[in-house]
């Protein structure tokens, strides 16, 4: 009874991200995927909702140590395993129906770091991702003010994403990932809507439409774009007595500075940093598994097509039962 209990509260806990360190737009900048995971996603908002379905089913795991006079040390565990996602998008409320969903099917290889002694090995440890994703796009209506004729398109997009992290020896503080990848989109968001035009804009057919639906004007186009990044979680905190509950907390704070850019047909810059907190610190002197659950709050500033804007965001993911029982578990 308690172990299901507590399979509940981890599914009911992890509602926002399947990545503890994202940005803004809710993209990855620091991976910590998991070889044996079932992930279960919801979000609901006034305008939108979603559900998510990821699975990881792993290959094969290999677990490292190094030998101390007559003594294993354990340093680095780590598992292949294939990524299989399915994402669900309602672009209106889920309580007005399921109507034209975005749907997307995410398939991949990834090589994680299940479990690491950042104090203990005696190589850099690495851990990378390659996927595929395919997305059938939600209803676009459009207007052609020129032609005054109103359009409907289902357009697909298409990605190709990449990404390694890098735990470097003797560097017990520091984590370096990077991200690249390929999507062919549309520039459907850029587009005005239909609610924001000026109020002196006068055109009796956007008003009869929007009355019933939501459209945007202005030229639709496919997108080909490229992508890189790089980030830096670093845990900046250390104690030397960290029996207490206090010092078990600071170590575990993360702070992550990180930078994107697009180029190819969009031109778009991202920098910020998050603040977090997760389970495991890098600099723990134990075997332990890292990154299974964590929260962030991050700020962040996106440079697109000439305009800076900034915001803050928050998200996460979390197992309630590991936290506390870590937090909670002093030396004797």
């Amino acid at each position: 009874m308690k172990k299901a209990l507590l399979c509940i509260v981890f599914l009911n806990t992890s509602v926002l991200f399947s990545q503890i360190f994202k940005n803004s737009n809710g993209e990855g900048v620091f991976f910590t995927e998991k070889a044996k995971q079932l992930s279960v996603e919801t979000e609901f908002s006034k305008k939108t909702s979603s559900a998510s379905l990821q699975l990881n089913s792993p290959l094969k795991s290999i677990k490292y140590y190094k030998l101390n006079s007559k003594d294993s040390i354990f340093t680095v565990q780590t598992s292949h395993s294939i990524l299989t996602q399915l994402d669900l998008v309602n672009t209106q409320s889920i309580t007005k129906g399921l109507v034209n969903p975005e749907v997307s099917f995410k398939l991949g290889i990834i090589k994680t770091i299940d479990s690491l002694n950042t104090s203990e090995f005696v190589k850099p440890a690495i851990s990378w991702g390659a996927s595929t994703k395919i997305t059938y796009n939600n209803k676009k209506v459009l207007y052609d003010t020129i032609n005054k004729m109103k359009s409907i398109k289902h357009p697909y997009s298409f990605s190709l994403d990449l990404n390694a992290e890098i735990y470097p020896k003797r560097v017990n503080f520091l984590a370096i990932g990077f991200v690249a990848g390929y999507k062919n989109t549309n520039n459907y968001d850029d587009l005005d809507s239909f609610q924001d035009l000026p109020l002196d804009y006068s055109d009796n057919n956007i008003s009869s439409i929007k009355d019933s639906e939501d459209g945007k004007i202005g030229d639709f186009k496919t997108l080909n774009n490229y992508y890189i990044g790089v980030s830096a979680p670093f845990f900046p905190f250390k104690f030397k007595n960290s029996s207490n509950l206090f010092g078990k907390v600071v170590e575990r704070v993360a702070i992550v500075p990180y930078y994107r850019n697009t180029f190819g047909d969009s031109s778009i810059s991202n920098w910020g940093a998050s603040f977090s907190f997760v389970d495991i610190g890098l600099r723990n002197e134990s075997f332990s598994a890292l990154f299974n659950s964590g929260f962030s709050i991050g700020v962040d500033w996106i440079r697109k097509q000439g305009k800076t804007s900034s915001g803050v965001f928050i998200g996460g993911k979390f197992s309630i039962d590991g936290i506390i029982k870590d937090l909670t578990k002093l030396p004797e």
